[in-house]
């Protein structure tokens, strides 16, 4: 973070731009927080307050429903109703219709107590008769006893059960018949008036602009006014993924691409949850118009900063930059330019001293400039000079050693080769020569040796890229490598000696390798050997392959030269390599005689 804040302080203009921010930013943060600091605090309120208003619905739900079901266990210790369930057969007629009447005003007195009961009625096995608010005493089989044999016989646990979009509430008394659940003696069931329900959802709705509902979470069955079935669908949904105990739930949910406020309580004795969705929009609206002022606030504060900044640029940033500019290109060595400044402040002064020091240093520089190229050259044909003549004397010998053995076929041919050689040496003053014509001298060389050491040392030439026969090389480029193969490599070799030349042209690179097959190159020793190509400033020798390393770098710069590894033979492995990168390579004109 440190280094971040030193790098955008760097320039002078960043420096004033963070003054200007820092004293803004922190108006800003304040003003941001106590903007969402509030928005929330109002968000919470009303969260809090639509809570509490659910929590009140459906306690009161619970409290009344709690308060039905105990009337309906009283209602199952009623005298009537067990004579009738237990001894309708030892009853005379008179008394069973005496207790059926009593049982029937019973029931719709409990009917009458709660505007959520639409209908209360008692299912009597003994009897064989059902009796209720709605249809009186009826025979079963009936509507009301085909719905509690369904019940029975889906084995609900649960009090409340849903059939024929009806909801009810049952009590009974089970046993075991086989494998069929009978009713023992009778049942008391209620149907509950979902209308009534329904109209205390529409008052949370109605108070919130809200849409509200219930929903049993196991059975998945809803009570709701049926505004709007999306959403209905999309909180059973937010249901499912929201497991465990959502009492006083308060949470988010996005439908249709708008957001609502979730508020949930969770009737856990009933199995049920009470929810209550709220639009964000609802809640927050009153609050937009602070978001708006605010914002035109920031507006009005970055056309400030922007102003600023564009009057700071025009009269001290883009002069300064300028003049930076100037600098680098200074420092790149580009000594074509004069830099100018209109307007009469402390930059004229400036720009006209630079000007004057450009026009100084390009004549100092100028004259080292010519003072470097002509050592440089000279340095050249120094190194290019040294190529080692034992070379010579060694070939004159073995001349001696072949006339004198009577073996003329071969003075001839290795005669001939010899001369081709220094006729390459020797010919003009031409420092870079053709590829094509490099790699004939290096073949003429190995040829030369492969006469003088015969079937020991094998010589093998890779394919040449075609595209790599014109291009321009430093004159004696690969035969020092070649010959460092020799005299080093496999001066110790006395037979299956191999030397392999590759060559490789790609993406303007040219990479010619050299690899041979001798033995007793240690790992030290080509480390050794890598360091001194490095560092050709401080390197001693200046023949073989120093001075070929050394002729590349100072044409082609640092990246290229001379590269030495283990070959996959295990001896001496040196890769020349020149990188042509804004470098002409075309061949103009070479003499070929």
């Amino acid at each position: 973070m440190f280094a971040l804040f030193r790098k955008l302080s760097s320039s002078i203009y960043r420096k004033v731009i963070l003054v200007f921010l820092t004293v803004l930013i922190p108006i800003f943060s304040i003003t941001i927080y106590i903007n969402l600091f509030g928005s929330n605090y109002i968000k919470k309120q009303i969260s809090n307050s639509m809570l509490s208003e659910v929590e009140f619905y459906a306690k009161g739900f619970e409290s009344e429903i709690g308060r039905i079901k105990i009337q309906q266990w009283q209602l199952l210790q009623d005298e009537d109703l067990n004579k009738l369930g237990i001894a309708s057969d030892m009853m005379a007629p008179f008394e069973r219709i005496q207790a059926m009447k009593r049982v029937s005003t019973r029931l719709r007195t409990i009917k009458n107590s709660s505007d959520y009961i639409e209908n209360q009625g008692v299912y009597i096995n003994g009897l064989k008769k059902t009796i209720s608010t709605e249809e009186g005493v009826r025979d079963i089989p009936n509507s009301e006893s085909a719905f509690l044999e369904t019940y029975l016989k889906s084995n609900e646990s649960e009090m409340f059960y849903k059939y024929k979009e009806e909801l009810y509430l049952v009590i009974f008394l089970p046993e075991n018949h086989g494998s069929e659940l009978a009713l023992s003696k009778y049942a008391a069931y209620v149907q509950l008036s979902e209308s009534k329900i329904r109209e205390i959802l529409s008052q949370l709705e109605t108070s919130y602009n809200a849409y509200a509902l219930i929903i049993n979470s196991s059975k998945g069955w809803t009570i709701s006014t049926g505004a709007n079935r999306n959403i209905e669908e999309n909180i059973i949904r937010y249901l499912q993924n929201n497991t465990g105990n959502r009492k006083g739930l308060v949470g988010k949910e996005k439908i249709d691409n708008r957001n609502y406020l979730v508020v949930c309580y969770n009737m856990e004795f009933f199995n049920m949850d009470l929810y209550l969705y709220v639009a964000e929009d609802n809640v927050i609206g009153p609050l937009r118009l602070y978001n708006y002022l605010f914002a035109a606030l920031i507006a009005v504060s970055l056309i400030i900063i922007v102003t600023f900044s564009f009057l700071l640029n025009g009269m001290i940033h883009k002069p300064l930059i300028n003049l930076v500019n100037a600098f680098k290109m200074l420092e790149a060595e580009n000594l074509n330019l004069v830099s100018y400044h209109k307007k009469n402040d402390e930059f004229e002064y400036l720009y006209k001293g630079f000007n004057n020091m450009v026009e100084r240093l390009k004549k100092s520089l100028n004259q080292v400039f010519q003072q470097k190229i002509a050592a440089q050259q000279a340095e050249l044909k120094q190194l290019q000079s040294q190529i080692n003549p034992h070379f010579l004397y060694n070939s004159f010998f073995h001349i001696y050693l072949m006339c004198k053995n009577g073996n003329y076929d071969n003075v001839a041919q290795f005669s001939q080769k010899l001369s081709s050689y220094f006729q390459f040496i020797t010919r003009s003053g031409v420092d870079e020569v053709p590829f094509h014509m490099e790699l004939k001298h290096a073949r003429n060389y190995t040829d030369i040796q492969t006469i003088r050491f015969g079937k020991r040392i094998r010589v093998e030439y890779g394919e040449i890229p075609e595209e790599s026969r014109n291009i321009k090389v430093p004159k004696l480029t690969l035969q020092p490598l070649i010959e460092n193969a020799y005299v080093h490599g496999l001066k110790n070799t006395v037979k299956d000696g191999i030397i392999c030349i590759d060559v490789s042209f790609r993406n303007n690179i040219l990479t010619v390798s050299v690899e041979d097959n001798g033995e007793g190159l240690e790992d030290h020793q080509l480390e050794e050997l890598q360091r001194k190509l490095n560092h050709t400033d401080a390197q001693v020798e200046k023949t073989g392959i120093f001075n070929v390393n050394k002729r590349i770098r100072l044409k082609f710069g640092d990246d290229s030269g001379l590269k030495v590894s283990r070959g996959r033979f295990g001896g001496l492995k040196v890769e020349a390599i020149i990188i042509y990168k804004g470098v002409e390579n075309s061949v103009s004109s070479f003499d070929s005689r």
